[in-house]
């Protein structure tokens, strides 16, 4: 925080390393448990600024259309062609279909949370950023997947399954958004990270290992 006109700044710090990085260094049964705790500060977060909604699939479809895609080369441009029918083959499945919205952080990803001593501090946590719980919790997932230099054996929608299963198993979703909202989410911002982050050279072959899984699955 800060008012220049009055010469006050107000500066805050986290302390512990990058919660992405405390999840990469951890096996077995120590990771599953940082990534459920990483899902119960999800939930817990948001508290009672929660909200019953019904889910639109076709929005997300067009804003994953309108992204940039100059920079993309051919043979990718066509795999993110397959994630879009991956989606569209999910449409009417989830469409309006229950979802729950909450005034959560906005960019919940492991490089915006530290760890210390048992507890997690969301860092640039800015204002009130109203959305689907599902989206935030595949947002997370899918930013440690890409970033994470592990390459799991198995996978569930593109990402980790061990992951996957404890970071929902924090209660963080209700169990039907399993299997409706969050695989779907998973996908719009697998897309998403890959048109995003694809000067990365360093995540790209990670990022399109993943929505090749995810096509394994959902568009067979």
């Amino acid at each position: 925080m800060a008012w220049p006109e009055d010469g006050i700044a107000i500066l805050s710090h986290a302390p512990g390393p990058r919660l992405d990085k405390k999840i990469a260094g951890a096996q077995g049964r120590s990771r599953q448990k940082l990534l459920q705790h990483a899902g119960r500060w999800l939930a817990t977060y948001p508290g009672d600024r929660r909200r019953s909604s019904t889910f639109g699939p076709g929005f997300w479809i067009k804003r994953c259309l309108s992204r940039d895609h100059d920079a993309i080369a051919p043979e990718d441009r066509a795999l993110l062609d397959r994630m879009i029918a991956a989606l569209r083959v999910q449409k009417d499945h989830v469409k309006g279909c229950s979802v729950v919205q909450a005034a959560s952080h906005g960019d919940y990803v492991g490089m915006n949370a530290h760890y210390h001593r048992g507890t997690i501090c969301g860092v640039d946590v800015q204002g009130e950023y109203w959305g689907a719980l599902a989206r935030e919790a595949a947002r997370f997932l899918v930013w440690q997947q890409i970033h994470d230099s592990a390459r799991p054996s198995e996978r569930t929608h593109g990402l980790a399954t061990q992951d996957v299963q404890a970071f929902l198993s924090s209660g963080v979703l209700p169990q039907i958004e399993h299997d409706t909202t969050f695989p779907f989410f998973a996908g719009e911002q697998l897309y998403g990270r890959f048109v995003e982050d694809y000067h990365r050279t360093d995540i790209r072959a990670n990022t399109r290992a993943a929505m090749t899984s995810y096509l394994s699955q959902h568009c067979k």
